[in-house]
Order: C-alpha cells, then structure tokens, then sequence
C-alpha cells in the first residue's frame, strides 16, 4: 500500500515539538498522522 506524502507544514511541527520533548504518541495525535510515521 502506497503511503500518503505528509506536508512540509507537518514535519516543522513535529520538529517543533520533539525538541520541546513531546512523545512519538502525542506528536502523532496532535498533527493526526501514524506513530510510526513520527520515528
């Protein structure tokens, strides 16, 4: 299954909030993308 490209938008947030030190569960949560897709 091909998977869906995330947004540049996106990938700054969760930049923004793993240095803040946030979790792979919540980063997921609050952007609405897989946990795995964060590691």
């Amino acid at each position: 299954m091909a998977a869906k490209k995330i947004d540049i938008m996106d990938v700054r947030q969760l930049i923004q909030l793993k240095i803040k030190g946030e979790s792979n569960r919540s980063c997921s949560s609050s952007l609405a993308i897989h946990r795995n897709t964060v590691n």
